[in-house]
């Protein structure tokens, strides 16, 4: 008698404790909760949103809208821009990845100095990084012609270096050529951001004895363009998200 009183009644208190759900196709927001024979209707609080938009008016609209948030603040490092929605939470996110140009990427192959022919500079300073407006390189460099004769004469300056006391290497039209210059890149394809462009310093070498042009950009010039950049992005969200805190940095 008493182990069947006990079976009841722990019978009755597993189904007291049981909690049945209900989520209708129908209605997608709503819960329904059934627990000791009441039902509870519940509302579904939908996703923190984690959207990743395109580019620069995107990311400004959305901030825009109050109904999205009522105290964002922004993040802009080299990654894109990271936006909570309400700072004092951080739970939703809106983000806007920074794509570099393939003429950026190539500023960066160029941090290691690349020996080519003059034909090949050419190609890859008009093609390659085309818009740059160097008119001022593209055209002495057109016209440089290497040689090489018979000398005893010791020399050695841009353009012409004695590679012995038998043999002088020299470069024709030579003088008119600049052992350096700045050349115009934008650092990102992202829609908006793409015209934040820099001055990208390049050094030029007329390497005799090889009889090629060693091109390379100078020591620390990617760093300083992309904060250059970077900065350039912040003052334009700055100035068109009034009251909002914008951050060079990340979270």
């Amino acid at each position: 008698m008493l182990a069947e009183f006990l079976r009841e009644l722990v019978g009755h208190v597993r189904k007291a404790q049981q909690v049945e759900f209900y989520a209708p196709a129908q209605l997608p927001k709503t819960l329904f909760v059934r627990h000791e024979g009441e039902l509870l209707e519940k509302t579904i609080a939908p996703p923190p949103r984690m959207h990743r938009l395109e580019g620069l008016d995107d990311i400004v609209n959305a901030l825009k809208e109050e109904s999205l948030g009522t105290l964002p603040e922004v993040f802009v490092s080299a990654s894109g821009v990271k936006a909570y929605l309400d700072g004092s939470d951080r739970r939703e996110v809106l983000t806007v990845p920074f794509i570099e140009t393939k003429r950026f990427q190539l500023v960066r192959k160029l941090q290691t100095a690349v020996n080519m022919q003059p034909k090949d500079a050419l190609k890859l300073l008009k093609i390659d990084l085309h818009g740059g407006n160097i008119a001022h390189v593209i055209q002495p460099l057109s016209r440089i012609e290497f040689t090489r004769t018979g000398t005893g004469r010791t020399n050695v300056e841009h353009g012409k270096e004695s590679l012995g006391r038998s043999v002088e290497a020299m470069v024709q039209n030579a003088k008119d050529v600049p052992e350096q210059f700045a050349l115009s890149v934008p650092v990102w394809s992202t829609d908006g951001f793409d015209r934040f462009g820099v001055q990208v310093a390049f050094s030029l070498y007329l390497d005799l004895e090889a009889q090629t042009v060693e091109l390379r950009v100078l020591p620390d010039e990617v760093e300083r363009c992309v904060n250059l950049a970077l900065r350039a992005a912040v003052a334009e969200l700055g100035s068109r998200l009034e009251g909002v805190p914008i951050f060079m940095g990340t979270p």
